[in-house]
């Protein structure tokens, strides 16, 4: 399994808390809480196991512990993932203080707390997603859940360049099926009525049916992103509220 796909994936879990660890044979199981984040996610709880795994140490100042037992005792918290002499490097923060896991493992599963397995490629994806901080956020007006949606900016340009928006924009001025979503202005406001909520939703099914593939990362995005959107649409519509969208 290629290392940089190892990297990347666990970034997926930064500040994510490591809460347990055991080793099965050749395996080494690791439960991480992400339950401060719920709202991204359709798990609290993931289980990553390291598959042959020939290295797995935590260093916390001068003392090294590979004892993975004891890991638990810890509860560190994730704070991003690299590479070094072709080992995965974990930073982390116990107690206020810096520590790091180095682990070297042919390859791993990812696991949610239904002990489904999830997809790489998936995981991937909603990292980009999470961690974007330029697009179109989406709330519930006049709610103070703070549940929200971010249309990031790269999936706006994906799906604009997709569906032609911008040729058909200049060429003619005709909407389509899609436009009330990516015909958004990336950096305005806007407050949408029940009757385009309801609009809304018929676009998050379309753009589900349309954007299929398992295989595509970007097609991962866009179904990931229309989910949670036409989920947040329904909710409005169920509590008699508004949508409402600020660019940044």
């Amino acid at each position: 399994m290629n290392k940089k796909i190892q990297k990347d994936v666990l970034n997926f879990f930064n500040s994510g808390k490591i809460i347990d660890a055991s080793v099965n044979e050749n395996c080494i199981k690791i439960i991480i809480d992400m339950s401060e984040f719920k709202q991204y996610y359709d798990t609290s709880y993931f289980r990553i196991e390291l598959i042959n795994c020939n290295e797995f140490v935590l260093n916390i100042k001068t003392e090294s512990i590979k004892d993975i037992k004891k890991l638990k005792e810890y509860n560190a918290e994730i704070q991003g993932s690299g590479l070094k002499n072709n080992k995965l490097i974990v930073n982390c923060i116990i107690n206020k203080n810096r520590a790091t896991l180095i682990i070297d493992t042919e390859s791993f599963k990812v696991y949610d707390k239904f002990n489904r397995e999830l997809s790489l490629l998936k995981l991937l994806s909603l990292y980009e997603l999470s961690s974007s901080s330029e697009g179109i956020d989406f709330f519930i007006k006049d709610d103070d859940s703070n549940k929200h949606i971010k249309f990031t900016e790269e999936l706006h340009e994906y799906l604009c360049k997709s569906e032609n928006y911008w040729r058909r924009y200049k060429e003619n001025g005709l909407k389509e099926k899609f436009d009330l979503l990516i015909g958004l202005d990336q950096y305005g406001d806007k407050v949408f009525s029940t009757l385009e909520i309801k609009q809304l939703i018929t676009i998050c099914d379309g753009l589900l049916k349309k954007y299929d593939s398992e295989n595509n990362k970007d097609e991962q995005k866009v179904r990931y992103f229309s989910k949670k959107f036409k989920r947040l649409c329904e909710e409005a519509i169920k509590r008699n509220k508004l949508i409402e969208a600020f660019g940044d």
